[in-house]
């Protein structure tokens, strides 16, 4: 098979992907636990070596960086329409997180020097405007310009609570990826802040479960 048809078959795939069981049917959305999305499809082509999946790669690269990431704000949006242009432009950290996961899976998988400056871009953007410096912890989401917002929740399904242990747990595997192929200390750092304090707010140690949502005062919300 020629560069064109491979290249073809991989568009073909990689749209067959994004179009399986859409949020609607003009929606595309950040990171969900249960649709297929750039950023989830980015993190697991990358670890296949054929060539096939080494160019659905490439191509989700490209559009994530094209039709997610905000170049006036930075960071990446939470929903765009089946053309790419921005839905929802809000900050949710949960899908932040997942998109320092999968640049740092496509560097380490394809040596682009921009996925990983991006995934550093994404964690300080993360660490300037989503960290609570006086209580500790990350904040759900934030608005497109990373300002607070009124309604937090990743979906209708979830409190509407400031600090959630999905959200922290979930910040513990990008965190770990960046951490063993960044230079800078600073991802090491927060990866032990961010386990000392699930430790800390989000273990119960009594009965040893997780506690699901936390007030801004890291107080147990009852769900």
């Amino acid at each position: 098979m020629g560069d064109h048809g491979s290249r073809s078959q991989a568009g073909r795939l990689l749209r067959s992907r994004l179009r399986r069981r859409p949020a609607g049917p003009e929606r595309r959305q950040g990171r969900r636990p249960e649709r297929p999305h750039p950023v989830d499809l980015l993190g697991r082509v990358a670890r296949r070596p054929e060539p096939l999946y080494r160019e659905m790669a490439d191509r989700a690269f490209d559009y994530l960086l094209e039709h997610f990431w905000d170049p006036e704000h930075s960071g990446l949006y939470w929903e765009v329409d089946h053309l790419g242009r921005m839905l929802q432009g809000r900050k949710q950290t949960y899908g932040q997180a997942f998109g320092i996961y999968a640049l740092v899976e496509y560097f380490g998988r394809r040596g682009v020097r921009d996925a990983l400056d991006r995934a550093m871009r994404l964690f300080e953007d993360i660490e300037t405007h989503a960290l609570d410096p006086s209580n500790g912890g990350y904040w759900e989401a934030r608005g497109r310009d990373w300002q607070p917002i009124d309604d937090i929740r990743l979906s209708d399904l979830d409190l509407n609570a400031p600090f959630s242990m999905n959200n922290h747990v979930t910040f513990s595997r990008p965190y770990t990826t960046l951490a063993l192929v960044c230079e800078d200390p600073r991802p090491r750092a927060r990866l032990r802040a961010l386990l000392e304090l699930m430790l800390d707010r989000i273990l119960d140690a009594q009965s040893g479960h997780l506690i699901l949502f936390f007030d801004e005062h890291w107080r147990r919300c009852r769900e």
